[in-house]
Order: C-alpha cells, then sequence, then structure tokens
C-alpha cells in the first residue's frame, strides 16, 4: 500500500479555510481502522510556505487541497502541481505559497512521485468571516469522495471526482 499524504491549507478566515474544512470532513469519515488500511495521514496546515515540503516527505502520493479565487465559489478543481504554478488567480501574502512550494519541491525532487492539489473555488472578493454554503458543500462532497477513494484501495490515480470543475449543485 502507497502511503497517502493528504494536507488542507489554509487561514482562519472565510472560505479560504476549504482546505482545512476538506481535512476535518475527511478525519470525521474516516475511522482509525481505515486511515491505517489505507495508509493516509492528513494534516491542516495554516498558509505553511516551504514547510508544506516536510509534510509530504517520504510520502508515495500526495494530496494537497486548497483554496483558488473564482467567480463561481464551490467548485472542485484537479490541477497537477505545475498548473498551479501558472495560476494568475492564486497569489500569496504571506510569503512563499503553495504554488512557490510545490515547485520548490519539483525542481529538488521533493514531491511524491504522484502529487495532485485539489482546488476548492472560492469568491477572491469575500470578506465574510463565515464559511460560504456552496465552499462548505465543496469541502463536504469532496471528503465523502476522498474517503471513498480511499475505501476502495485507492487504487485509480488520481481519485476520481464527481462535479470536479463545476460547482456542485445547491
Amino acid at each position: 500500500m502507497k502511503r497517502i499524504a493528504i494536507v488542507g491549507i489554509g487561514s482562519p478566515q472565510g472560505d479560504d479555510r476549504a482546505g482545512w474544512i476538506a481535512i476535518e470532513a475527511l478525519d470525521a469519515e474516516l475511522s482509525a481502522r481505515e486511515r491505517a488500511a489505507a495508509s493516509v495521514q492528513t494534516c491542516a496546515l495554516d498558509r505553511p510556505g516551504i514547510a508544506l515540503l516536510e509534510h509530504l516527505r517520504d510520502a508515495e502520493r500526495a494530496v494537497v487541497v486548497d483554496a483558488l479565487h473564482s467567480d463561481t465559489p464551490g467548485a472542485i478543481v484537479l490541477l497537477q502541481p505545475d498548473e498551479l504554478q501558472g495560476d494568475a488567480t492564486r497569489t500569496s501574502t504571506h510569503g512563499v505559497g503553495v504554488a512557490e512550494a510545490l515547485a520548490l519541491g519539483a525542481t529538488l525532487q521533493l514531491l511524491p512521485p504522484e502529487s495532485i492539489v485539489i482546488g476548492i473555488t472560492i469568491d477572491a472578493c469575500s470578506t465574510d468571516t463565515g464559511v460560504s454554503a456552496p465552499v462548505r458543500r465543496a469541502a463536504d462532497a469532496l471528503a465523502r469522495c476522498l474517503a471513498s477513494w480511499l475505501r476502495a484501495g485507492a487504487e485509480v490515480w488520481p481519485p476520481g471526482l464527481p462535479g470536479a470543475v463545476a460547482p456542485l449543485p445547491d
């Protein structure tokens, strides 16, 4: 069984918590026995910068869940790490962002051999401190998808994501 690291990125404010919410929901979905059987480790990080690479070390598969700015909140987008580098909608005011950390990891050959980024789209203009309904629905749906994928043995890579690249229905 391949060791899998699933990391949710976020911050304590509003919809930027999308990655954290997905990890919390995934942790609630999986029992300790299921987690061990799937050889999965989950964690939620607050804007980790290059420390993200430490959380991916020794994994053979990595799933990084983060918020992506969009005019359509609540969609799930599946990206390869190098696709995130060119994403002009994702910027960080906290130094090294996820895209830069993953680019550095790729350059230094520190990324797991199988790595993906799953974005949950958020409204770039939102100043609300709560989490919007579309983002919560997307994070919960993603967690259910990931849990099903892990329970099924995580054989197919990347995990199938119904509703990917489209907003989830209300």
